[in-house]
C-alpha cells in the first residue's frame, strides 16, 4: 500500500507473456497488416506497443479482451496519431489519442476500484493520477530487444555480449567502410517504452546501420533479407577502390549475416528484466498543487478574462481572482475547483475550463503517471556489468517481426492480382 493506493505487482514473466500474446494476436496483427504502407505499419507496432506497455503498467490489466479491444481502436482511429499539435492545449497528436480511446479505460478501472462516484470531481481526477503514477513506477521494467535467430543459444545460456556472432564478418564490411558509430562489445538495456519496440524491429542494429543508404527505402513488398541484400549488393558495386575478388569477399561476408538473422522465419525477440519499485509514496496534493498551477496560470487567466468581458459578468471573474489568491496563499486548491465548477454550471456550452482541465489530466498522466508514454526515458545508457545476463535473470517475449507480417501481407496481395490479371487474359482469349 502507498497510502489510500492498492499497489499491482506484475512481473518480467507476465509483462513478457502479455507482450509476446498481443503481438501473436490476429487482431494485432490485422492492424499491422492493414497498414497503408510500411512506414506506417512499423509506426503502428511501436506506438501500440507503447500503448500497452503504458496501460498495462498502470492497470494491471493483462487480458486478451482488452488487447483485442485497444487493437481495433487503434487500427480504426490511428489518423489520430499523425495530426498536428493542439495549439490550444499543446497535446500531440499521440496524446490526443490516448486522452480519447485509453485513458477513459484507466479511469474507470480506478473509478471501479477506488469507489469513486461519476462524474469525477477535480479532487478524484488527482487521486487517480496518483494511483497510476504509485502503479505505472512499481512495474518498471528494462529490456534488450534482439533478433530471433539468436533465441537458441539465449534460451540456453542467457545474454553474453562476449559470445557476439560475426564478428570477421563484420571487420570485413568495416574494412570496406560500411561501419556504424554505436556502441561495440556492451550489453545494452533500454527502459520499456516505444524504443523497445523500435529496436525489435530490425536488430542488430549494427548490421543494419553499417549497410543503411539514405537514398534508400524499403518497398512494402520487400522482405529485409531483399531490402539488405540490396543495400549489400550498392555498397559493393560503389566500393570502385576494391578488386573483384574483394567484392566478392565482402558481399559474401554481408549475405552471411543477412540470411542468418533474416532468413526464412523472421522472429523479433525481447528480454524484460523488472526494475526495483520506488520506495517514495504518491500522494494526490502533488497532482493537486499541479492543478492549481495549471488554472491559475497566465493563459487561463486571459481566457476567462476576455470570456468574461464579452459576457459582462465581471462579478464571477472576481470569484476566479479570490480563488486563485487563495490558491497561491496556501496552496488549497478547494476554491479553484469550486469555481470551474460553478462555472461550468452557470455556462454549460462553453469548453473553456472543460478543455483545459481534460488536457492538464491528459498531459499529466502522459507525462508523468505513465512509464515512458511521451518520451522514451533512457533508451541505450543502461550497461550490463560484464556484458553477461543469466538465462534465469529475464523473461522473454517472441513473436513474428511485424515487419515480416506486413511484408507478406502485401506479397501474397501481388500474387493473388497476378492471378487475377491472368485469369481475365486467359478469359478474354478464350
Amino acid at each position: 500500500m502507498t497510502g489510500t493506493i492498492e499497489l499491482i505487482d506484475i512481473s518480467e514473466h507476465e509483462m513478457a507473456d502479455y507482450i509476446e500474446r498481443a503481438f501473436s494476436a490476429a487482431s494485432v496483427k490485422q492492424m499491422i497488416r492493414e497498414a497503408s504502407n510500411l512506414f506506417q505499419s512499423t509506426e503502428l507496432f511501436r506506438k501500440f506497443g507503447n500503448i500497452l506497455q503504458a496501460y498495462a503498467s498502470a492497470t494491471g490489466d493483462l487480458s486478451d479482451q482488452t488487447i483485442n479491444s485497444l487493437a481495433k481502436d487503434l487500427r480504426e482511429n490511428q489518423a489520430i496519431l499523425r495530426q498536428a499539435d493542439d495549439k490550444d492545449t499543446k497535446l500531440e497528436g499521440q496524446q490526443i489519442y490516448f486522452g480519447k480511446y485509453v485513458m477513459p479505460r484507466i479511469i474507470d478501472i480506478y473509478v471501479d476500484k477506488m469507489e469513486i462516484k461519476k462524474p469525477i470531481s477535480l479532487f478524484d481526477a488527482c487521486k487517480i493520477l496518483a494511483a497510476v503514477d504509485a502503479n505505472s513506477h512499481h512495474n518498471r521494467f528494462r529490456t534488450h530487444s534482439f533478433n530471433g535467430a539468436l533465441l537458441p543459444e539465449i534460451q540456453k545460456n542467457g545474454l553474453d555480449i562476449t559470445k557476439e556472432l560475426f564478428r570477421d564478418e563484420l571487420a570485413i564490411l568495416a574494412s570496406a567502410g560500411m561501419t556504424q558509430p554505436y556502441q561495440k562489445g556492451n550489453l545494452l538495456l533500454c527502459e520499456l517504452s516505444a524504443a523497445t519496440f523500435g529496436y525489435a524491429l530490425q536488430a542488430p542494429e549494427r548490421l543494419k546501420i553499417s549497410l543503411t543508404r539514405p537514398v534508400e527505402q524499403q518497398r512494402d513488398d520487400q522482405s529485409t533479407n531483399e531490402f539488405l541484400t540490396q543495400l549489400l549488393q550498392a555498397n559493393v558495386s560503389e566500393r570502385t577502390n576494391l578488386s573483384d575478388a574483394d567484392k566478392q569477399k565482402v558481399f559474401a561476408a554481408g549475405k552471411k549475416m543477412v540470411d542468418f538473422y533474416f532468413g526464412e522465419h523472421d522472429k523479433s525477440a525481447i528480454a524484460f528484466i523488472k526494475e526495483k519499485p520506488y520506495d517514495t509514496p504518491v500522494n494526490p496534493s502533488k497532482y493537486e498543487e499541479r492543478l492549481g498551477v495549471h488554472l491559475s496560470a497566465f493563459p487561463v487567466s486571459m481566457c476567462l478574462n476576455s470570456f468574461f468581458k464579452k459576457n459582462n459578468d465581471l462579478t464571477m471573474y472576481e470569484d476566479y481572482k479570490k480563488a486563485v489568491e487563495a490558491f497561491k496563499t496556501n496552496k488549497d486548491i478547494s476554491k479553484l475547483c469550486d469555481f470551474v465548477d460553478k462555472f461550468n454550471t452557470k455556462y454549460p456550452n462553453s469548453d473553456i475550463l472543460k478543455k483545459t482541465t481534460k488536457a492538464f489530466i491528459i498531459k499529466q498522466m502522459t507525462d508523468f503517471g505513465l512509464n515512458h508514454f511521451s518520451h522514451n526515458g533512457n533508451a541505450d545508457g543502461f550497461k550490463v556489468d560484464g556484458g553477461k545476463l543469466p538465462r534465469d535473470k529475464f523473461a522473454l517475449a517472441v513473436f513474428d517481426n511485424p515487419i515480416a507480417v506486413y511484408v507478406q501481407h502485401q506479397k501474397n496481395k501481388g500474387i493473388m492480382e497476378q492471378k487475377r490479371v491472368a485469369q481475365l487474359l486467359f478469359n478474354n482469349n478464350g
